[in-house]
Protein backbone atom coordinates (compact mmCIF):
# COMPACT_ATOMS: atom_id res chain seq x y z
CA UNK A 1 0.00 0.00 0.00
CA UNK A 2 2.83 2.42 0.80
CA UNK A 3 4.29 1.94 -2.68
CA UNK A 4 1.06 1.69 -4.65
CA UNK A 5 -1.01 4.34 -2.86
CA UNK A 6 -0.45 6.84 -5.66
CA UNK A 7 -1.13 5.30 -9.09
CA UNK A 8 1.92 5.18 -11.31
CA UNK A 9 1.46 6.65 -14.78
CA UNK A 10 3.31 4.62 -17.44
CA UNK A 11 5.94 6.61 -19.27
CA UNK A 12 5.63 7.39 -22.94
CA UNK A 13 9.20 6.28 -23.67
CA UNK A 14 11.35 3.46 -22.31
CA UNK A 15 14.87 2.24 -22.77
CA UNK A 16 14.41 -1.08 -24.54
CA UNK A 17 16.46 -3.87 -26.07
CA UNK A 18 15.57 -4.15 -29.76
CA UNK A 19 14.00 -7.55 -30.41
CA UNK A 20 16.75 -8.82 -32.71
CA UNK A 21 19.71 -7.72 -30.60
CA UNK A 22 17.84 -8.53 -27.40
CA UNK A 23 17.13 -12.07 -28.57
CA UNK A 24 20.77 -12.69 -29.48
CA UNK A 25 22.02 -11.23 -26.20
CA UNK A 26 19.66 -13.33 -24.05
CA UNK A 27 20.23 -16.58 -25.97
CA UNK A 28 23.97 -15.95 -25.73
CA UNK A 29 23.60 -15.41 -21.97
CA UNK A 30 21.86 -18.80 -21.62
CA UNK A 31 24.46 -20.57 -23.74
CA UNK A 32 27.37 -18.95 -21.90
CA UNK A 33 25.76 -19.69 -18.54
CA UNK A 34 25.46 -23.36 -19.44
CA UNK A 35 28.97 -23.56 -20.91
CA UNK A 36 30.49 -21.83 -17.89
CA UNK A 37 28.80 -24.29 -15.52
CA UNK A 38 30.01 -27.29 -17.53
CA UNK A 39 33.56 -25.93 -17.44
CA UNK A 40 33.33 -25.48 -13.67
CA UNK A 41 31.98 -29.00 -13.14
CA UNK A 42 34.73 -30.50 -15.32
CA UNK A 43 37.37 -28.54 -13.32
CA UNK A 44 38.52 -26.90 -16.55
CA UNK A 45 38.53 -23.34 -15.21
CA UNK A 46 41.35 -21.85 -13.23
CA UNK A 47 40.97 -18.21 -12.26
CA UNK A 48 41.11 -15.80 -9.34
CA UNK A 49 38.29 -16.40 -6.83
CA UNK A 50 37.14 -12.79 -7.06
CA UNK A 51 36.92 -12.83 -10.85
CA UNK A 52 35.23 -16.23 -10.72
CA UNK A 53 32.54 -14.90 -8.37
CA UNK A 54 31.85 -11.86 -10.54
CA UNK A 55 31.67 -13.90 -13.75
CA UNK A 56 29.44 -16.51 -12.16
CA UNK A 57 27.11 -13.87 -10.72
CA UNK A 58 26.78 -12.03 -14.04
CA UNK A 59 26.11 -15.16 -16.11
CA UNK A 60 23.58 -16.64 -13.69
CA UNK A 61 21.76 -13.32 -13.36
CA UNK A 62 21.46 -12.92 -17.13
CA UNK A 63 20.42 -16.54 -17.52
CA UNK A 64 17.53 -16.14 -15.07
CA UNK A 65 16.31 -13.03 -16.90
CA UNK A 66 16.75 -14.74 -20.28
CA UNK A 67 14.63 -17.74 -19.19
CA UNK A 68 11.68 -15.53 -18.28
CA UNK A 69 11.87 -12.98 -21.11
CA UNK A 70 12.38 -15.46 -23.95
CA UNK A 71 9.71 -17.81 -22.58
CA UNK A 72 7.35 -14.83 -22.41
CA UNK A 73 8.05 -13.97 -26.04
CA UNK A 74 7.58 -17.65 -26.94
CA UNK A 75 4.21 -17.59 -25.22
CA UNK A 76 3.27 -14.43 -27.12
CA UNK A 77 4.27 -16.16 -30.38
CA UNK A 78 6.83 -13.46 -31.10
CA UNK A 79 9.70 -15.82 -31.98
CA UNK A 80 10.34 -17.13 -35.47
CA UNK A 81 10.80 -20.86 -36.04
CA UNK A 82 14.57 -20.49 -36.08
CA UNK A 83 14.50 -18.39 -32.90
CA UNK A 84 12.38 -21.03 -31.16
CA UNK A 85 14.94 -23.73 -31.91
CA UNK A 86 17.80 -21.49 -30.84
CA UNK A 87 16.05 -20.70 -27.56
CA UNK A 88 15.21 -24.37 -26.96
CA UNK A 89 18.82 -25.44 -27.52
CA UNK A 90 20.25 -22.73 -25.26
CA UNK A 91 17.68 -23.41 -22.51
CA UNK A 92 18.34 -27.17 -22.67
CA UNK A 93 22.10 -26.58 -22.43
CA UNK A 94 21.62 -24.30 -19.43
CA UNK A 95 19.28 -26.66 -17.53
CA UNK A 96 21.37 -29.77 -18.22
CA UNK A 97 24.49 -27.91 -17.10
CA UNK A 98 22.76 -26.93 -13.87
CA UNK A 99 21.86 -30.58 -13.25
CA UNK A 100 25.47 -31.64 -13.86
CA UNK A 101 26.39 -29.90 -10.59
CA UNK A 102 24.19 -32.48 -8.76
CA UNK A 103 22.39 -29.52 -7.21
CA UNK A 104 18.72 -29.24 -8.16
CA UNK A 105 18.02 -25.66 -7.17
CA UNK A 106 19.53 -24.03 -10.30
CA UNK A 107 17.59 -26.23 -12.72
CA UNK A 108 14.38 -25.88 -10.70
CA UNK A 109 14.57 -22.08 -10.60
CA UNK A 110 15.36 -21.97 -14.33
CA UNK A 111 12.38 -24.21 -15.07
CA UNK A 112 10.08 -22.11 -12.88
CA UNK A 113 11.23 -18.94 -14.67
CA UNK A 114 10.52 -20.58 -18.03
CA UNK A 115 7.06 -21.76 -16.98
CA UNK A 116 6.05 -18.43 -15.44
CA UNK A 117 7.28 -16.47 -18.45
CA UNK A 118 5.47 -18.75 -20.88
CA UNK A 119 2.27 -18.75 -18.80
CA UNK A 120 2.17 -14.95 -18.58
CA UNK A 121 2.89 -14.59 -22.29
CA UNK A 122 0.37 -17.23 -23.43
CA UNK A 123 -2.16 -16.32 -20.69
CA UNK A 124 -2.61 -20.03 -20.05
CA UNK A 125 -0.96 -22.42 -17.62
CA UNK A 126 0.78 -25.49 -19.18
CA UNK A 127 -0.42 -27.94 -16.54
CA UNK A 128 0.87 -31.03 -18.35
CA UNK A 129 4.42 -29.62 -18.49
CA UNK A 130 4.24 -28.58 -14.83
CA UNK A 131 3.17 -32.07 -13.75
CA UNK A 132 5.91 -33.74 -15.81
CA UNK A 133 8.55 -31.33 -14.49
CA UNK A 134 7.41 -31.85 -10.88
CA UNK A 135 7.58 -35.64 -11.22
CA UNK A 136 10.99 -35.44 -12.90
CA UNK A 137 12.54 -33.24 -10.23
CA UNK A 138 10.92 -35.33 -7.51
CA UNK A 139 12.57 -38.41 -9.01
CA UNK A 140 15.97 -36.71 -9.15
CA UNK A 141 15.56 -35.42 -5.61
CA UNK A 142 15.03 -38.97 -4.37
CA UNK A 143 18.28 -40.15 -5.97
CA UNK A 144 20.59 -37.23 -5.26
CA UNK A 145 21.95 -38.74 -2.04
CA UNK A 146 23.50 -41.70 -3.86
CA UNK A 147 24.81 -39.47 -6.65
CA UNK A 148 26.50 -37.10 -4.23
CA UNK A 149 28.15 -39.97 -2.39
CA UNK A 150 29.35 -41.37 -5.71
CA UNK A 151 30.72 -38.12 -7.16
CA UNK A 152 31.60 -36.09 -4.05
CA UNK A 153 33.13 -38.61 -1.66
CA UNK A 154 35.78 -37.90 -0.51
CA UNK A 155 36.32 -34.95 -2.90
CA UNK A 156 34.20 -33.61 -5.80
CA UNK A 157 35.20 -35.41 -8.98
CA UNK A 158 35.46 -33.65 -12.37
CA UNK A 159 32.61 -34.49 -14.72
CA UNK A 160 33.38 -34.01 -18.42
CA UNK A 161 30.64 -32.60 -20.65
CA UNK A 162 30.34 -35.85 -22.60
CA UNK A 163 29.76 -37.77 -19.34
CA UNK A 164 26.73 -35.66 -18.35
CA UNK A 165 24.15 -37.83 -20.22
CA UNK A 166 25.46 -40.88 -18.36
CA UNK A 167 25.29 -38.99 -15.08
CA UNK A 168 21.65 -38.06 -15.68
CA UNK A 169 20.80 -41.65 -16.65
CA UNK A 170 22.44 -42.96 -13.46
CA UNK A 171 20.72 -40.26 -11.42
CA UNK A 172 17.31 -41.23 -12.79
CA UNK A 173 17.99 -44.91 -12.08
CA UNK A 174 19.06 -44.03 -8.55
CA UNK A 175 15.85 -42.08 -8.01
CA UNK A 176 13.76 -45.02 -9.21
CA UNK A 177 15.67 -47.35 -6.87
CA UNK A 178 15.02 -45.14 -3.87
CA UNK A 179 11.32 -44.86 -4.69
CA UNK A 180 11.07 -48.65 -5.05
CA UNK A 181 13.08 -49.21 -1.86
CA UNK A 182 12.20 -46.31 0.51
CA UNK A 183 14.35 -47.87 3.24
CA UNK A 184 17.48 -47.15 1.19
CA UNK A 185 20.05 -45.60 3.54
CA UNK A 186 20.78 -42.78 1.10
CA UNK A 187 17.18 -41.59 0.76
CA UNK A 188 17.12 -37.81 0.66
CA UNK A 189 15.12 -35.36 2.71
CA UNK A 190 11.46 -35.37 1.53
CA UNK A 191 10.87 -32.97 -1.35
CA UNK A 192 7.97 -31.24 0.40
CA UNK A 193 10.32 -30.25 3.22
CA UNK A 194 12.78 -28.65 0.79
CA UNK A 195 9.99 -26.73 -0.94
CA UNK A 196 8.10 -25.41 2.09
CA UNK A 197 10.75 -25.14 4.86
CA UNK A 198 7.83 -25.01 7.33
CA UNK A 199 9.40 -27.81 9.38
CA UNK A 200 12.38 -25.54 10.11
CA UNK A 201 10.13 -22.67 11.15
CA UNK A 202 8.22 -24.95 13.55
CA UNK A 203 11.50 -26.19 14.99
CA UNK A 204 12.82 -22.67 15.53
CA UNK A 205 9.55 -21.58 17.13
CA UNK A 206 9.68 -24.55 19.50
CA UNK A 207 13.31 -24.00 20.49
CA UNK A 208 13.56 -20.20 20.68
CA UNK A 209 13.89 -18.29 22.85
CA UNK A 210 13.43 -20.75 25.75
CA UNK A 211 16.03 -23.40 24.85
CA UNK A 212 18.08 -21.57 22.22
CA UNK A 213 18.34 -17.75 22.34
CA UNK A 214 17.54 -15.53 19.40
CA UNK A 215 20.52 -14.52 17.26
CA UNK A 216 19.63 -10.83 17.59
CA UNK A 217 20.74 -9.88 14.09
CA UNK A 218 23.95 -11.91 13.90
CA UNK A 219 23.17 -13.28 10.41
CA UNK A 220 22.29 -9.79 9.16
CA UNK A 221 25.50 -8.21 10.45
CA UNK A 222 27.54 -9.92 7.71
CA UNK A 223 25.40 -8.58 4.83
CA UNK A 224 27.24 -5.23 4.26
CA UNK A 225 30.53 -7.13 4.15
CA UNK A 226 29.15 -9.52 1.53
CA UNK A 227 28.38 -6.67 -0.87
CA UNK A 228 32.08 -5.80 -1.20
CA UNK A 229 33.53 -7.51 -4.33
CA UNK A 230 35.98 -10.29 -3.53
CA UNK A 231 38.57 -8.67 -5.81
CA UNK A 232 38.66 -5.82 -3.27
CA UNK A 233 38.35 -7.98 -0.16
CA UNK A 234 39.69 -11.50 -0.82
CA UNK A 235 38.99 -12.51 2.81
CA UNK A 236 35.31 -11.64 2.88
CA UNK A 237 33.00 -14.46 4.08
CA UNK A 238 30.97 -16.55 1.66
CA UNK A 239 27.42 -15.52 0.86
CA UNK A 240 26.25 -18.53 2.90
CA UNK A 241 27.85 -17.22 6.11
CA UNK A 242 24.42 -16.47 7.58
CA UNK A 243 23.20 -19.94 6.66
CA UNK A 244 26.19 -21.49 8.46
CA UNK A 245 25.53 -19.39 11.56
CA UNK A 246 21.94 -20.63 11.69
CA UNK A 247 22.84 -24.28 11.15
CA UNK A 248 25.52 -24.27 13.87
CA UNK A 249 23.42 -22.22 16.32
CA UNK A 250 20.54 -24.70 16.14
CA UNK A 251 22.77 -27.78 16.21
CA UNK A 252 22.10 -29.11 12.71
CA UNK A 253 25.76 -28.94 11.69
CA UNK A 254 29.23 -28.47 13.05
CA UNK A 255 31.38 -25.60 11.83
CA UNK A 256 33.37 -28.10 9.77
CA UNK A 257 30.20 -29.61 8.31
CA UNK A 258 29.05 -26.29 6.87
CA UNK A 259 32.04 -26.32 4.53
CA UNK A 260 30.64 -29.23 2.52
CA UNK A 261 26.86 -29.09 3.01
CA UNK A 262 24.46 -26.16 3.04
CA UNK A 263 21.02 -26.29 4.66
CA UNK A 264 18.38 -24.07 3.07
CA UNK A 265 16.81 -21.83 5.74
CA UNK A 266 14.89 -19.12 3.92
CA UNK A 267 14.20 -15.51 4.82
CA UNK A 268 11.23 -16.16 7.13
CA UNK A 269 13.00 -18.75 9.26
CA UNK A 270 16.08 -16.53 9.48
CA UNK A 271 13.97 -13.56 10.58
CA UNK A 272 12.30 -15.57 13.36
CA UNK A 273 15.62 -17.04 14.49
CA UNK A 274 16.98 -13.51 14.90
CA UNK A 275 14.08 -11.56 16.41
CA UNK A 276 11.07 -13.84 16.73
CA UNK A 277 7.69 -12.70 15.40
CA UNK A 278 8.92 -9.10 15.26
CA UNK A 279 11.56 -10.20 12.77
CA UNK A 280 8.95 -11.70 10.46
CA UNK A 281 6.89 -8.48 10.57
CA UNK A 282 9.96 -6.39 9.71
CA UNK A 283 10.88 -8.79 6.92
CA UNK A 284 7.37 -8.61 5.46
CA UNK A 285 7.52 -4.81 5.36
CA UNK A 286 10.99 -4.82 3.77
CA UNK A 287 10.18 -7.41 1.09
CA UNK A 288 6.80 -5.79 0.43
CA UNK A 289 8.41 -2.40 -0.21
CA UNK A 290 11.13 -3.95 -2.35
CA UNK A 291 8.79 -5.95 -4.58
CA UNK A 292 6.26 -3.12 -4.61
CA UNK A 293 8.94 -0.87 -6.08
CA UNK A 294 9.84 -3.52 -8.65
CA UNK A 295 6.21 -3.97 -9.62
CA UNK A 296 5.62 -0.23 -9.82
CA UNK A 297 8.42 0.47 -12.31
CA UNK A 298 7.21 -2.34 -14.60
CA UNK A 299 3.65 -1.03 -14.99
CA UNK A 300 3.12 -0.50 -18.72
CA UNK A 301 6.77 -1.29 -19.52
CA UNK A 302 7.55 -3.36 -22.65
CA UNK A 303 8.89 -6.86 -21.96
CA UNK A 304 12.29 -5.96 -23.44
CA UNK A 305 12.64 -2.69 -21.52
CA UNK A 306 15.27 -2.09 -18.88
CA UNK A 307 12.53 -1.45 -16.32
CA UNK A 308 11.01 -4.86 -16.98
CA UNK A 309 14.40 -6.59 -16.89
CA UNK A 310 14.96 -5.08 -13.45
CA UNK A 311 11.51 -6.27 -12.32
CA UNK A 312 12.14 -9.79 -13.63
CA UNK A 313 15.48 -9.89 -11.80
CA UNK A 314 13.76 -8.94 -8.53
CA UNK A 315 11.14 -11.65 -9.08
CA UNK A 316 13.69 -14.33 -10.04
CA UNK A 317 15.60 -13.62 -6.83
CA UNK A 318 12.50 -13.52 -4.64
CA UNK A 319 11.20 -16.96 -5.67
CA UNK A 320 14.31 -18.71 -4.36
CA UNK A 321 12.84 -19.83 -1.05
CA UNK A 322 16.05 -21.18 0.52
CA UNK A 323 17.96 -17.88 0.45
CA UNK A 324 18.96 -16.19 3.67
CA UNK A 325 19.37 -12.39 3.64
CA UNK A 326 23.08 -12.68 2.91
CA UNK A 327 22.52 -14.78 -0.20
CA UNK A 328 19.45 -12.76 -1.23
CA UNK A 329 21.29 -9.45 -0.98
CA UNK A 330 24.41 -10.74 -2.74
CA UNK A 331 22.52 -12.27 -5.66
CA UNK A 332 20.28 -9.23 -6.08
CA UNK A 333 23.21 -6.82 -5.92
CA UNK A 334 25.25 -8.81 -8.44
CA UNK A 335 22.21 -9.09 -10.71
CA UNK A 336 21.60 -5.34 -10.67
CA UNK A 337 25.25 -4.63 -11.43
CA UNK A 338 25.26 -7.17 -14.25
CA UNK A 339 22.29 -5.44 -15.92
CA UNK A 340 24.58 -2.50 -16.55
CA UNK A 341 26.11 -4.61 -19.32
CA UNK A 342 22.96 -4.22 -21.42
CA UNK A 343 23.11 -0.40 -21.35
CA UNK A 344 25.12 -0.08 -24.62
CA UNK A 345 22.44 -2.11 -26.43
CA UNK A 346 19.44 -0.06 -25.28
CA UNK A 347 17.44 2.34 -27.42
CA UNK A 348 14.98 4.94 -26.15
CA UNK A 349 11.70 4.28 -27.88
CA UNK A 350 8.11 5.44 -27.57
CA UNK A 351 5.58 2.87 -26.39
CA UNK A 352 2.82 2.16 -28.84
CA UNK A 353 0.92 -0.15 -26.52
CA UNK A 354 1.70 -1.53 -23.07
CA UNK A 355 3.82 -4.72 -23.11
Amino acid sequence: MLVARNPHAPRSKYYVLPNDRGYLLLVLALALGGTFTLLVVSHSLSMDAGLFGILRGVLLAFSAVACFVLAFRLGRRELSQGEKWGFAAAAALYLVAQLSTIYLVGAIIGTISLLIGFSVGRRAIPWAVIIVATCFFGLLHSGKGEMRERYWDPEPQPIAWYAVPGLLASWTASGVKVLVDPEDKLVSQPLYERISLVHLLLFVQRMSPDSIPYLMGETYAVVPHLLVPRVIDPDKPTSHAGTSILSVHYGFQSIEGTASTTIGWGLINEAYANFGAAGIVALAIFIGLLLGFAGRITIGAPIMSLANLVGVTFAATAIQTEFTMGVFSTVLFQSMVSLALVLPFLERRPVESPG
